[in-house]
């Protein structure tokens, strides 16, 4: 019996079935470490947020009315944003390991040019401080302050002083990254401020 061999269009064909099998390999393959990665980095950003917030939660969750300040000598109020955008609060610091920086001490959210939006710490004498750069590659800052009307409904302003009573309910924070990624952080305040965890200084 004479043996049958494979047409040159039988071979064509079986090359270009094999040519779609691989190339739908490949391109299966390809969109699973794309998805991989998109959900790697989406994991890191949601812990780096997650981190943030808790850092900026335990600062303003410890915010008390200074009782008195040299640099909130005009306005008794427990937030006060200056004119260069940087919000000033005090917050109970606790015990901690230099004398310099326990109990009520005043504190900074501040946008530091190239270094990022950072929290400064300042000792009780007016000269030694502690900074944290808590995100880098930041843009702009804007601050938000949430309160309840009669009415029950929450509300934003912009500023908070004595008028508007003794607390907000929460302090919003508006983040905009260089990359064009906007961040919203919320923090709650407490009518019973706890004081912060001892954090060493960078």
């Amino acid at each position: 019996m004479q043996k049958r061999s494979f047409t040159l269009i039988e071979v064509l064909i079986s090359f270009v079935l094999a040519s779609l099998l691989i190339g739908a390999l490949f391109s299966s393959l390809k969109t699973s470490i794309l998805i991989d990665f998109k959900a790697s980095q989406i994991e890191k950003d949601v812990m780096k947020r997650a981190a943030i917030q808790h850092r900026l939660d335990s600062l303003v969750f410890a915010a008390i009315r200074p009782h008195s300040s040299k640099n909130l000598a005009e306005q008794d109020a427990p937030f006060c944003l200056t004119n260069e955008n940087v919000l000033c609060f005090t917050v109970d610091n606790g015990i901690d390991p230099d004398p310099n920086f326990c109990g009520p001490i005043q504190t900074y959210f501040k946008l530091e040019g190239d270094l990022g939006f950072m929290v400064i710490l300042e000792g009780a004498d007016g000269r030694d401080s502690r900074s944290e750069v808590l995100i880098e590659d930041v843009k702009k800052v804007s601050y938000r302050f949430l309160y309840q009307d009669d009415s029950g409904s929450f509300l934003e302003s912009e500023e908070w002083n004595e008028e508007r009573g003794s607390f907000p309910s929460a302090v919003k924070l508006c983040i905009a990254l260089a990359s064009k990624k906007k961040y919203d952080f919320v923090s709650w305040l407490s009518r019973y401020p706890k004081p912060i965890l001892y954090s060493k200084s960078s």
